[in-house]
């Protein structure tokens, strides 16, 4: 016997085994359910409706059940309602409207049915919070789903939030609001994508003793004869017009780079330094004037060596419009002592070349200058004869680092 109260329609009562049916909501604190009994099947007809014959099953007409496993008979696989034809015997019929479930085949396989399910067509629970869930398992308490805010629903174990689907609006996001959260792949649990710190995406795990190496790919030809796999693009964030509005860190570059080794010991290093930069904006020149273009940090006690290769455009206002295009690359080295201004060498360029619609070759010239925090890398281009004024030039640069400690370039 099993006595229910409802909040807006009274109580009542059920006796035996069968279902109940409440047709307005229900208002509990806690509703504890037992775990979902199992029945063995040895038998479903191919006939309509399929009969099934589990011996003592136990159930009611109106139960619901969900069957797996079988074979041929494929039919009677699926979650149905049963009407109870004898101790050891029922039939299948949909769930949702009742007819009858027809067999397809001869019974075979090996069966896995499921009984004391709950089916409702909407169920209110409480908000909950992260130790007390909404919707827990009785094993684990400390463990369910709640709202963890308004339109957001929340994920978690050991009473601590682990995942927050976030709504409202037209986006959708998924959180992982834990600073050592990360998503794991594989059976083996081997690919792992971790936050390292603010604002650092890791590949791998959180550091450990034997780090394991990582691959970043592309999606790969599978059939086919001599195709191709897909590009793999890696670029910065897309800039508004033409980008020159700089800042720490949005420079709008592709960088690589390494990090920065320490003493011995087990310190994990922390600092960075560039090895190749990729300007992210075409640098608008001054022509016949030394126009700065990056600037290469160098630390106290530290020196490095860089080339840079460039490409610069130079277009004029006639019409139609005529250009010069030139191109080459420069090698720069430099120390910085203690005290006082970064030391360059003498400027080397190779590979210098040219070529115009109009008029003489333009030529360029760039120089190094040591200040108190590392090298100011200046261009100055001469345009040449043979284009009408004003004229418009524009670089592009790519630059190579190498060197010791925290070196970094940083576009002007």
């Amino acid at each position: 016997m099993l006595t229910y109260r409802s909040k807006f329609f009274g109580g009542g009562t059920s006796g035996g085994s069968g279902p109940i049916t409440v047709t307005g909501p229900i208002q509990a604190t806690t509703i504890r359910a037992v775990a979902p009994a199992t029945v063995t099947i040895t038998n479903a007809t191919n006939a309509t409706p399929i009969v099934v014959t589990a011996v003592a099953h136990g159930l009611v007409t109106g139960d619901n059940i969900s069957i797996s496993g079988i074979t041929g008979n494929t039919n009677a696989n699926g979650y149905f309602k049963i009407t109870r034809l004898t101790a050891d015997t029922f039939s299948l019929q949909n769930y949702s409207t009742g007819a009858d479930v027809a067999g397809n085949g001869a019974y075979g396989g090996v069966p896995v049915a499921v009984t004391g399910i709950v089916q409702a067509q909407r169920v209110l629970v409480g908000d909950g919070t992260a130790n007390q869930p909404s919707v827990a398992f009785g094993s684990t308490v400390s463990a369910g789903i709640y709202l963890g805010a308004a339109n957001s629903l929340s994920i978690g174990t050991s009473s601590i939030e682990r995942l927050r689907v976030l709504g409202g609006g037209a986006v959708a996001n998924v959180w992982l609001p834990q600073d050592i959260a990360s998503l794991q792949m594989g059976a083996g649990q081997d690919v792992h994508i971790s936050r390292a710190a603010a604002a650092t995406l890791q590949l791998g795990a959180a550091n450990a003793a034997a780090p394991v190496g990582q691959r970043l790919r592309s999606q790969g030809a599978a059939t086919g004869t001599d195709i191709a796999g897909a590009d793999l693009n890696i670029s910065p964030g897309p800039m508004t017009g033409t980008g020159a509005n700089y800042a720490a860190g949005r420079y709008g570059a592709l960088r690589l780079g390494t990090y920065v080794a320490g003493t011995t010991g087990t310190t994990t290093s922390t600092t960075t330094t560039d090895r190749i930069v990729i300007a992210g904006r075409p640098i608008v020149l001054t022509a016949g004037s030394a126009t700065n273009i990056v600037h290469i940090d160098i630390p106290a006690l530290a020196g490095a060596s860089w080339d840079i290769t460039y490409s610069v455009v130079v277009t004029d206002s006639a019409a139609p419009v005529q250009m010069k295009v030139l191109g080459g690359r420069y090698y720069g080295s430099a120390y910085r002592l203690a005290a006082g201004n970064a030391v360059p060498n003498a400027v080397v360029e190779t590979g210098d070349n040219e070529v115009h619609s109009v008029g003489n070759a333009a030529s360029d010239v760039m120089t190094f200058t040591g200040d108190a925090t590392g090298v100011m890398v200046a261009h100055n281009i001469t345009v040449g004869t043979g284009l009408t004024a004003p004229n418009t030039v524009v670089g592009t640069y790519t630059i190579t680092i190498g060197g010791t400690g925290a070196v970094t370039a940083t576009p002007q």
